[in-house]
C-alpha cells in the first residue's frame, strides 16, 4: 500500500520554507493571544481591539495542531509519531465537539447547557471563554484532517484535502468580511471566527496542502503544461477579485448608486 512521507528532508527547499513560515505564523498568533489573555492586552487577543478576539482555548488548540504537524514533518521516533499526534488531535476533536454541542444547545433553548457548570469544563465552555461556533466546526474538521494524516496513506490524505476545502473557505470569507467591514457576520461573536483565528486557519490549511503538492487538488496547478500555467496565473486574481468586487459593490451601495 502506498504511504506518504512527510519528513522535511523529502520536501523541496521552497516548500519547506513556505510550510514552516505558515506554521510559524500560526504559532506566533497563538502565543501572542495567550500572552494577551495572561497580561490582559486587547491588541494581542485581536488585531484591532473592537473586533472579536481569539479565545484562550482557541490558541491552545492551534498550538496542539501545530505540534501535530511538526511531528509529522520532523523525523521523530515512530512511537512519538503514532501516539502523541493521536493524543493531541483527540483533545482538539473532543474540545470542538463539546463546544459545538454547547453552542447548539444555547441556540435552540436560549440558555446554557449544564456542561458549562462542570468545574473542569467551565474554563473553556463559559460564554466568556468559549470559542465561536464556526471556530469549533473548523477545529473539528482540522482534527479529523490531522487524524487522517496520521495514517500516512495516500487515500487518507486525499480525503483530508476534501476536508481542508471547507475550513479554508470559511476562514477566507471571514477574512474578506473583516476587510470589507461586513458587520452582519463579524458582530455575531458567538458564531463568527476572529480575524487572527481565520488567518491561522488559512496558514494551517496551506501548510497541510503543501505537504504533498502533487495531490489531486494541487496537481493541475503545479503541472508544467498549459493548463497548469493558466491555473497559476488565475490563482491570484481568483483570491483578490472577490475582495475587489465586494468592496466596489459595498461602496456603490453606500454611495447611493444602487439599492441593496
Amino acid at each position: 500500500m502506498q504511504r506518504l512521507k512527510f519528513f522535511s528532508s523529502g520536501l523541496s527547499r521552497a516548500r519547506q520554507i513556505t510550510i514552516w513560515i505558515a506554521i510559524c505564523i500560526v504559532l506566533v498568533l497563538s502565543v501572542l493571544d495567550i500572552a494577551g489573555w495572561i497580561f490582559n492586552i486587547a491588541l494581542l487577543k485581536s488585531l484591532i481591539p473592537q473586533w472579536e478576539s481569539m479565545k484562550l482555548i482557541t490558541a491552545i488548540s492551534f498550538i496542539f495542531a501545530v505540534l501535530t504537524l511538526v511531528i509529522y514533518l520532523a523525523d521523530f521516533p515512530a512511537v512519538i509519531r503514532k501516539v502523541l499526534p493521536l493524543l493531541l488531535t483527540t483533545l482538539i476533536c473532543c474540545v470542538s465537539l463539546i463546544t459545538i454541542y454547547s453552542c447548539i444547545y444555547c441556540f435552540s433553548t436560549g440558555h446554557e447547557s449544564s456542561l458549562t457548570r462542570v468545574s473542569f469544563l467551565s474554563w473553556f465552555l463559559s460564554p466568556a471563554n468559549r470559542m465561536a461556533f464556526l471556530t469549533a466546526c473548523n477545529f473539528l474538521l482540522s482534527g479529523c484532517i490531522l487524524i487522517l494524516l496520521s495514517s500516512y496513506k495516500v487515500k487518507a490524505f486525499s480525503i483530508a484535502i476534501i476536508l481542508v476545502i471547507p475550513v479554508f473557505l470559511i476562514s477566507y470569507f471571514t477574512i474578506v468580511s473583516y476587510i470589507l467591514d461586513v458587520n452582519s457576520l463579524i458582530e455575531l461573536s458567538h458564531i463568527s471566527i476572529s480575524l487572527n483565528s481565520s488567518i491561522a486557519f488559512c496558514c494551517l490549511c496551506s501548510a497541510i496542502l503543501l505537504i504533498k503538492p502533487d495531490s489531486w487538488f494541487l496537481r493541475p496547478i503545479i503541472s508544467r503544461d498549459t493548463a497548469g500555467m493558466i491555473s497559476r496565473r488565475l490563482l491570484f486574481p481568483l483570491i483578490i477579485l472577490p475582495i475587489v468586487i465586494g468592496w466596489m459593490r459595498i461602496q456603490g451601495e453606500r454611495g447611493g448608486l444602487f439599492e441593496s
